[in-house]
C-alpha cells in the first residue's frame, strides 16, 4: 500500500512536470510588447534600454495580486549585503525585482520545473544566502541568517494532527526553521515552540496550521477574522508563521506589529 502510495505521489510529480513544461511562457511577448515595457525597440540593441516606468511599477501592472510585504524589499540600496554581478542593480544602486528574476530567462528549467524566472537555479536559503551571509544579514554576528547556518537543529515543531496539512507558507519557513522537517515534507498541524518564554506565561507556545474560524466557533475567545488588523495574515484561512511574524519586518522577533501590552496576542485572543 505504502509503494503504491508513493508511486502515485511521483506520477503526480512527473505529470505536473511535462503539464508545466509545455505551458506557455507567460512572458513570452509579440514584436509590440516590447513597447510595453520599452522607450524603445529593443530589438539589434544591447541592454539596458530605457525603460517606460520604474521596475516594480512595470511588474506590478500585471502582478496586481502580489503582496510586496510578504516578498523581498526593493527599490532598496544593499548596505551590508552583497550582491553578485550577475543580479544587477539599478542604474541607481538599488535592488528591483529584475535582481532576482530575468524575465526574458525561460519559464521552466532544463528539468521541466518552474524556473520562476529566476537567475540562479538555487532555491529558498540557498538562494537568499547568494547575498545574505551571517554578517550581512544585520551587520553582525547575529542575525535571521543565523538560524540558516546551524549546524545542528534543536526540534521546535511538533505535529499534533498529522491528517491536516498547514498552510504553505509556513511549510517553508518550517524548512529553515526547525530541522527535523525536509523540503518536500508534507508537515502536518502542530505547535511550533518559540526559543524562550515568549509572551511571559505560555512558554512560547502557539498552534500553526489551525483552521482559525473553526478553532474560535469550537473553543471560543477568538475575534472574528474579519475584525483582525490587515497585518495579521491567515494563509488559506489557517494561522500560519506570517500571521504574526514578516521576515523583512524591523521590529523586534520580526513581528508585524509591536506587541507592547501584548497588543498582537489581543488581536485574536479577546483575552
Amino acid at each position: 500500500m505504502k509503494a503504491r502510495v508513493i508511486l502515485l505521489g511521483l506520477t503526480a510529480g512527473v505529470i505536473a512536470v511535462v503539464v508545466y513544461s509545455v505551458m506557455d511562457n507567460p512572458h513570452r511577448f509579440d514584436e509590440s510588447g516590447c513597447m510595453k515595457c520599452h522607450l524603445e525597440d529593443p530589438v539589434g540593441k544591447k541592454p539596458p534600454l530605457p525603460l517606460v516606468a520604474s521596475v516594480k511599477r512595470i511588474c506590478m501592472d500585471c502582478h496586481r495580486k502580489f503582496d510586496p510585504s510578504l516578498s523581498h524589499p526593493v527599490e532598496v540600496s544593499p548596505v551590508t549585503a552583497k550582491v553578485p554581478a550577475d543580479m544587477p542593480l539599478s542604474a541607481e544602486g538599488q535592488i528591483t525585482c529584475s535582481t532576482c528574476h530575468d524575465i526574458h530567462s525561460s519559464h521552466v528549467t532544463e528539468f521541466g520545473t518552474p524556473s520562476l524566472f529566476l537567475r540562479r537555479r538555487a532555491r529558498g536559503r540557498l538562494f537568499c544566502i547568494i547575498c545574505h551571509s551571517r554578517e550581512s544579514a544585520s551587520g553582525g554576528p547575529e542575525g535571521h541568517s543565523d538560524i540558516m547556518q546551524q549546524a545542528h537543529f534543536k526540534y521546535r515543531f511538533f505535529v499534533t494532527d498529522g491528517s491536516r496539512p498547514i498552510d504553505p507558507v509556513s511549510s517553508e519557513c518550517l524548512t529553515c526553521h526547525d530541522g527535523s522537517v525536509a523540503k518536500l515534507s508534507v508537515i502536518g498541524v502542530g505547535i511550533w515552540t518559540h526559543s524562550g518564554d515568549f509572551i511571559g506565561y505560555d512558554s512560547g507556545l502557539h498552534p500553526i496550521g489551525v483552521d482559525y474560524e473553526e478553532a474560535r466557533r469550537r473553543s471560543g475567545g477568538l475575534r472574528p477574522s474579519s475584525t483582525l488588523d490587515s497585518r495579521i495574515r491567515l494563509v488559506q484561512g489557517k494561522v500560519s508563521c506570517v500571521s504574526c511574524h514578516n521576515p523583512y519586518s524591523e521590529k523586534e522577533q520580526l513581528l508585524v506589529m509591536e506587541n507592547r501590552g501584548s497588543r498582537l496576542c489581543l488581536e485574536c485572543h479577546i483575552k
